[in-house]
């Protein structure tokens, strides 16, 4: 899933540029009793740090691999780039806190089990909820581009060379910026 070429060639178009691997995650949320935490809040990955540019250089791929469902809707998104938004929105607000202009404007996508979502954890603000049942397991692919403030993070990753030299030469351009040993 992460080396798939026709990912990356869409993560690339996308992003205007050659993708390149930032991180892999996998998250494993249960259904439990607890209080909502940061994830359950419509929050953008930023942080609303005022350096993070404008421009798409990062992009995030989610893959539910759970199996208890088919079809998955547990991810929430604000479909208007945080730039455009004129009323102020606090990092870590509930949906229901929002304007109601901006609440028209919430969609959670139903995504089938393998499939994925691309979208900009940067720019728009996004929420996943608790899980309804028992697991809920999502890998997470994050592509950047060139001068992303990832990249620093990303050459602290490692892969062994043996593994890179058996991936296609679009994969190996895919996670150059990652450490060989």
């Amino acid at each position: 899933l992460v080396f798939n070429e026709k990912t990356i060639d869409l993560a690339s178009k996308i992003l205007n540029g050659k993708a390149k691997l930032g991180f892999v995650a996998l998250s494993c949320l249960m259904k439990n009793n607890l209080p909502e935490n940061c994830i359950n809040f419509l929050h953008t990955d930023d942080h609303l740090n005022k350096k993070i540019i404008k421009k798409n250089k990062l992009l995030k791929l989610a893959i539910p691999i759970s199996t208890y469902d088919q079809f998955h809707s547990e991810y929430t998104h604000l479909k208007i780039n945080k730039f455009k938004i004129k009323d102020k929105i606090n990092q870590y607000s509930k949906i229901n806190e929002l304007p109601k202009s901006l609440r028209k404007k919430i969609v959670s996508p139903k995504i089938k089990n393998i499939d994925g979502i691309f979208f900009d954890p940067d720019n728009f603000f996004h929420l996943a909820k608790k899980p309804k049942k028992k697991i809920r397991i999502i890998l997470y692919v994050v592509f950047i581009k060139k001068g992303n403030y990832l990249e620093n993070k990303v050459k602290d990753l490692k892969m062994l060379k043996k593994d890179y030299l058996k991936l296609s030469l679009k994969s190996q351009e895919f996670c150059e910026l990652i450490k060989k040993i």
